[in-house]
């Protein structure tokens, strides 16, 4: 993957009828436990019909985690 070759965070936003979601969606099975395959990427799921809402999303390059999010429902 580009994102695990580029080594820092990514985030993949998409939505369309979900509700909110965040997410390390990429795991390799490991026994019973599993563990990141690329720790890095980021799933973000956004409201969607019939449910409209947004998410904000803060970048903050000093912060270890990169990213945060609030949900925003009208």
């Amino acid at each position: 993957l580009g994102a695990a070759r580029f080594e820092k965070p990514v985030l993949l936003i998409n939505g369309d009828s979900h509700g909110f979601v965040l997410d390390r969606p990429l795991y390799e099975a490991r026994g019973e436990s599993g563990t990141p395959a690329n720790a890095n990427l980021w799933r973000l799921e956004v409201f969607g019909a019939p449910e409209i809402g947004a998410v904000e999303v803060s970048v903050d390059p000093a912060d270890p985690t990169v990213f945060s999010f609030k949900a925003l429902r009208p």
